[in-house]
């Protein structure tokens, strides 16, 4: 039996669950484009130079309340701070192999553009199964037949908003968080310091809504990650020691 071509194994990976919620809720944010207002043009420049739904929704709000542009930089450089430590926890993987093996330097910034938090979680729920040399391939493959699903996705709810409840649309965003917090949750059997991460993080979050509503779950969550993180650690020291 010959070998599976890679481009295939990623079509089949990313046309499951992570490409069909991913195009959900880029339909539902299209069917929000086109309410506020944007063109067709200018909504097609939002989802290209800014492929991150929550940058985007702040964008968006920055421009129907008039904000200026300084200020709505400002904000969605804020919100997508969180794809920093993803994309450094994804770059090791991504630079294994053999030195002859790996594309040129120019194709690594390229692929930065699609680290996203549902190309991150497919990534590293099938890196395992990936030759070591093919894992940037595998990532770059996924990543980009993803970002076709958003965008035939953002197409579709653009114009389909006349048609269907605008209510209908803005509950399908929650499709996306969702889909991360069961991927999670599935990890979370398996990885203890995960479960905790988040386990810890939604314990947490009442005592912070007490203190500060609008910060809570920042806190809870990093407070959640700091504590599995320590733990981690303490065990790891704990059996070199040993």
């Amino acid at each position: 039996m010959t070998e599976q071509p890679l481009w295939r194994r990623a079509i089949k990976d990313a046309m499951g669950s992570p490409g069909m919620s991913l195009a959900i809720v880029f339909l539902s944010f299209g069917a929000y484009l086109r309410s506020a207002g944007l063109d067709i043009f200018q909504s097609i420049a939002m989802n290209v130079f800014m492929y991150a739904v929550p940058g985007q929704l702040v964008a968006l709000n920055g421009l129907v309340t008039k904000l200026s542009i300084t200020s709505i930089v400002l904000l969605v450089v804020i919100i997508n701070i969180r794809l920093m430590p993803m994309s450094f926890s994804i770059s090791h993987h991504l630079k294994s192999g053999e030195a002859e093996t790996k594309p040129p330097l120019l194709l690594y910034y390229f692929s930065a553009y699609f680290v996203a938090v549902t190309g991150w979680m497919n990534f590293f729920s099938n890196y395992r199964y990936i030759p070591a040399k093919d894992t940037f391939s595998y990532f770059l493959y996924t990543s980009i037949f993803l970002w076709s699903f958003a965008m035939l996705g953002f197409l579709l709810g653009y114009y389909l908003v006349d048609f269907i409840p605008i209510e209908l649309f803005i509950a399908l965003l929650l499709v996306n968080p969702l889909y991360f917090l069961l991927v999670v949750a599935g990890h979370g059997r398996d990885d203890l310091y995960l479960a905790i991460s988040v386990i810890g993080g939604c314990l947490l979050y009442m005592p912070f809504a007490a203190i500060n509503g609008s910060l809570a779950l920042l806190f809870a969550g990093l407070t959640g990650g700091c504590l599995a993180f320590a733990l981690r650690s303490y065990n790891k020291l704990k059996e070199e020691k040993e």
